[in-house]
């Protein structure tokens, strides 16, 4: 009885000893995607976090890493393939880079972010997203996805040549949303601009809202401010012009650090004017606000980060009908003599400085 045991132990030994490493193969898990981040220094902890919170349900077995420096045909580089998909995050100033490669290095998706700096919380929602977008449309396709040729064009190297396998096939987890590319930012300036001979100048408030997603990142504007009171005058009468006033527009980006926009507006602007006591005068003070139409053509320098602040320069010119204001004299010869005190000018230069805090 015993005979006859020990050889079938012996025979369903063997068999498990041939058996146990395919199985172990089978159950090995697809390798992991990556996700390499760029200088983003003492933030990329948050950003890994933030990563993980957006990605580990739709992709296991993530991975987020730190790389000192990026090159731009590290994407395209096959000996870098792991058999799975991996995404570069690279952030440069208030710029962001994605790049994001399929397994085989077949297929990209090249995406391009504005940032702040230091990253806000809404940033580190942003390039997530975006991160999500790129490795989601790699697997289910859709548009915004390049060739190996595409790519290399677009990084400005040379393609690797040499023969990718075939990417793996789609998985069935639905695409992932669009990241959004809207921006939203806020600020102040102070304003400097001549007209009739004199410089009116105050602070004002700038709203814009930009899409990075288009061609030339277009942005909608809209500014309001307040002129303080300028003084005019002669030994005859003196005048005081305010203004509050509001311009709205468009603005297309030339290249990374020049905006030319078009726009236009409404000042409501205050004129005050007391005549100086005398017998020849013909009335003491008055005061009238009017409306005048503005358009406005500027070029924006910025912003950029200078000593923990985004700073900007503008320039503009403002265009609008002349005012005039006159005084009016009387005379024992000739009553109401009109003389001018004041008169605007049609093209009225001037720029500012703003700050940006959003």
């Amino acid at each position: 009885m015993k005979r006859d045991v020990q050889p079938k132990l012996r025979r369903w030994g063997v068999v498990l000893l041939l058996t146990w490493p395919a199985a172990s193969l089978a159950a090995a898990p697809a390798p992991a995607a990556r996700v390499h981040v760029v200088g983003a220094g003492e933030g990329q902890p948050a950003l890994a976090v933030r990563l993980h919170d957006l990605l580990d349900e739709e992709v296991p077995g993530l991975i987020v890493d730190g790389s000192p420096s990026f090159r731009g045909d590290e994407p395209l580089r096959l000996d870098g393939d792991t058999g799975a998909p991996a995404a570069w995050l690279v952030l440069d100033g208030t710029h962001a880079h994605v790049r994001a490669a399929g397994a085989g290095r077949a297929r990209f998706v090249f995406r391009e972010l504005e940032v702040g700096q230091p990253l806000s919380e809404f940033d580190r929602e942003r390039l997530g997203q975006s991160v999500k977008a790129a490795l989601g449309t790699l697997a289910a396709g859709g548009p915004g996805l390049l060739s190996r040729a595409d790519a290399a064009a677009a990084s400005g190297v040379v393609a690797v040549v040499a023969t990718p396998p075939s990417p793996p096939p789609p998985t069935a987890a639905p695409a992932a949303p669009a990241a959004p590319e809207l921006r939203f930012r806020v600020g102040a300036f102070y304003e400097v601009q001549s007209s009739g001979g004199g410089l009116f100048h105050g602070p004002g408030l700038i709203l814009t809202l930009s899409d990075s997603g288009r061609a030339h990142d277009p942005e909608v504007w809209l500014t309001g401010g307040y002129e303080v009171p300028g003084e005019f005058g002669n030994q005859l009468a003196s005048l005081t012009i305010s203004a509050l006033w509001a311009r709205a527009g468009l603005s297309i980006r030339l290249n990374d650090a020049v905006r030319l926009g078009l726009g236009g507006g409404v000042d409501r602007q205050t004129t005050r004017l007391v005549y100086i006591a005398s017998p020849a005068v013909s009335s003491l003070s008055s005061t009238n606000d009017h409306l005048v139409p503005v358009g406005r053509l500027l070029v924006r320098a910025g912003p950029t980060r200078l000593a923990g602040v985004d700073i900007s320069l503008t320039v503009f010119l403002d265009l609008s009908p002349t005012q005039q204001v006159d005084i009016y004299l009387s005379t024992a010869d000739t009553p109401l003599v009109p003389t001018t005190l004041y008169q605007s000018t049609v093209v009225r230069p001037g720029f500012s400085l703003d700050l940006w805090w959003h």
